[in-house]
């Protein structure tokens, strides 16, 4: 069986001496708080962040408070694309030291809330707006915070609290918090059906969009895909299905027009032709993304995961408008070789690195750590939302590290 991508996470960040030992010390209990009123408008928040810590840590997840029928079989099925049901707990008397809290307050828990546009981390709303995108990417946020002190033993910025408006890209607390409405997205591309285009298709569902989408990936599941594609399951990946099939048939059960394409988009490709409203590029290899200069869209959306220690937990937004700065721009050949740090120290990582692939393969990629996925997911689909109402955000660039002090970073960014 293929190794854990969330475990090279581990084992790439902390340096530890095997898989096994970083597989070890992902083995953490976490418990879900939910508020004595119930989980009314905090649904989509919790399923998310159930479907994160999942994949994220293999101990038990335990739900503590007045949870509904409802939401307690949304658990269960992101229990089950794990194969993972014996793992949750019900009204458990235990408790840990890992908490997430959900629309409340509890010491030494990272709380999360989502209205609207706005995802609010570490404090609540006293009114909450359903919302969509800002649910997804709340949750990502908050099982970031909880992985980086958990499992990496960094506690610093655990308990920042801060405000995001995936409306307007903003950070700033207190700002007007709008609801997020139904719109039609129009013909949507969505290139690659892994990490990040798993993400982006469950966000979309969860963001009760309406869009015409067409999902190009060629490659089948592997066994890595369960912990790191949000929308994948256990029967697909042993099966292995086609991850665009795969894709498209989950969008259409959850009422949304799409269809797969298993040819390779090469540079020249029809697809490219096609006039999009929006396309999205979840691809990580930068020979893909230069390419995509051709691609006749309103907007053209990339994200883009970390891939080293240095920059682990790191989330990518760019924007492309016609007219714009190209996203080749942002990949040009001149920068995709090989970067020192990835010939250099090769004793420093463990043996079955050096004894079944390559230090130089594996650094190639993205890390693909779900929530990290699942924050630029909601970023590109808020992204989509952006261009179906005409009121684009000011930036085309956003880049914030889900390890840091978040806020702070934004502000860097803008200013």
């Amino acid at each position: 069986m293929a190794v854990s991508r969330i475990t090279k996470s581990v084992v790439e960040v902390l340096g530890a001496d095997s898989y096994d030992q970083a597989a070890e010390i992902r083995r953490e209990d976490v418990d879900f708080i939910l508020p004595d009123s119930g989980p009314d408008g905090l649904e989509i928040m919790v399923q998310s962040a159930a479907a994160l810590v999942l994949r994220c840590f293999t101990g038990r997840l335990r739900v503590h408070g007045a949870e509904t029928v409802e939401l307690r079989a949304l658990i269960q099925d992101e229990a089950r694309k794990m194969n993972a049901l014996d793992r949750l707990e019900f009204g458990s008397r235990s408790m840990g030291p890992w908490m997430l809290a959900f629309g409340c307050k509890r010491y030494g828990a990272i709380c999360g809330d989502a209205s609207g546009w706005t995802a609010r981390i570490n404090d609540t709303f006293k009114e909450r707006l359903p919302a969509g995108c800002a649910a997804t990417f709340a949750a990502a946020c908050m099982v970031g915070k909880l992985f980086n002190v958990a499992i990496l033993k960094r506690d610093r910025d655990a308990h920042e609290a801060w405000d995001f408006c995936l409306s307007s890209f903003t950070s700033d607390k207190g700002a007007r918090v709008r609801s997020q409405e139904v719109v039609d997205l129009g013909r949507v591309g969505i290139l690659g059906a892994g990490a990040l285009g798993s993400a982006v298709g469950f966000v979309l569902l969860r963001s009760r969009a309406k869009a015409d989408v067409i999902v190009m990936d060629p490659q089948s599941f592997d066994d890595p895909n369960l912990e790191t594609c949000i929308l994948a399951d256990i029967l697909a990946v042993n099966g292995p299905r086609k991850k665009a099939i795969h894709l498209a048939e989950v969008l259409k059960l959850g009422g949304i027009e799409a269809r797969a394409e298993l040819q390779r988009v090469e540079a020249g490709n029809d697809l490219l032709k096609l006039r999009w409203n929006g396309f999205v590029c979840g691809v990580d290899n930068p020979e893909t993304r230069r390419m995509l200069d051709e691609t006749n869209t309103r907007v053209l959306l990339n994200a883009g995961l970390g891939d080293s220690k240095e920059d682990a937990g790191f989330v990518l937004w760019t924007r492309h408008l016609e007219g714009g700065a190209p996203l080749s721009e942002l990949y040009s050949a001149a920068r995709s070789g090989v970067r020192p740090q990835e010939v250099k120290n090769v004793g420093a990582v463990p043996k079955e690195f050096r004894e079944e692939c390559t230090r130089m393969a594996y650094q190639g990629v993205s890390l693909s750590i779900p929530f990290a996925a699942l924050a630029a997911g909601s970023l590109l689909v808020a992204g989509l939302y952006h261009e179906a109402r005409d009121e684009a955000p000011v930036d085309n660039y956003l880049q914030m590290d889900l390890f840091g002090k978040q806020s702070r970073y934004l502000r860097r960014l803008r200013g």
